[in-house]
């Protein structure tokens, strides 16, 4: 009997940072004199890669200059917060039933692999997963696709016995490229409209993903 591997991602769907990236991105706008936006506008608008974030809201491509200001601000005000923030809501009850139903766990995320290492350490929840993965490139200009390949590849499992559950299109999107299933959480970046988009399963909590995520592999 195969077993279902969950792939969770972890910014915006383990880890609850997205009020903490609005703040930051706010900041960023302010600085380019275009008004903050709220919570939903901020649902809409975001993409990955993170430039057409950025385009969607600029409605042009930055300079390379204002790329530079881009980068600087929003770390200057994310970084330091994102050290402090907690999981989201029934996280760790979601990673408890995987580990009680005895099915593996893994973390792929955009989030560069050494803040990734210290926030996934500094949440206690490290010991759920058998490979915590981030990104190395400092500036990313593709979406997830490449790297989840690449995840999947070295955790040596076939796509089909695989779930990823996460919180934006990109996530289902790059799952599906892989050969993989998608759960999308609506508690993160993503609006619940541009996650049914994607023909992913959608749910509202971590645990019902949690759940789900065994009965469709």
């Amino acid at each position: 009997m195969k077993k279902t591997h969950i792939i969770w991602d972890w910014n915006g769907t383990l880890l609850d940072d997205v009020n903490i990236s609005l703040f930051a991105a706010n900041q960023v706008f302010i600085s380019l004199d275009i008004k903050p936006l709220t919570l939903n506008e901020y649902r809409q608008y975001y993409s990955v890669p993170i430039q057409k974030f950025y385009h969607n809201v600029l409605g042009r491509t930055p300079t390379k200059i204002e790329w530079k200001k881009i980068g600087n601000i929003f770390n200057y005000y994310y970084k330091p917060e994102v050290r402090k923030a907690k999981l989201c809501k029934d996280a760790i009850k979601a990673l408890q039933y995987q580990q009680l139903k005895n099915l593996t766990q893994s973390v792929c995320s955009l989030m560069e692999q050494d803040d990734l290492d210290l926030s996934v350490c500094n949440t206690q929840v490290d010991k759920y997963f058998n490979l915590i993965h981030g990104r190395s490139s400092q500036l990313l200009k593709f979406g997830k696709s490449k790297q989840l390949a690449s995840h999947i590849e070295k955790l040596n499992i076939s796509p089909s016995d695989c779930v990823v559950i996460g919180d934006s299109t990109d996530d289902a999107l790059s799952a599906f490229d892989a050969g993989a299933k998608s759960i999308l959480y609506t508690g993160g970046t993503h609006s619940e409209e541009k996650l049914l988009a994607t023909g992913a399963y959608v749910v509202n909590s971590l645990v019902e993903a949690a759940i789900l995520a065994e009965r469709i592999t």
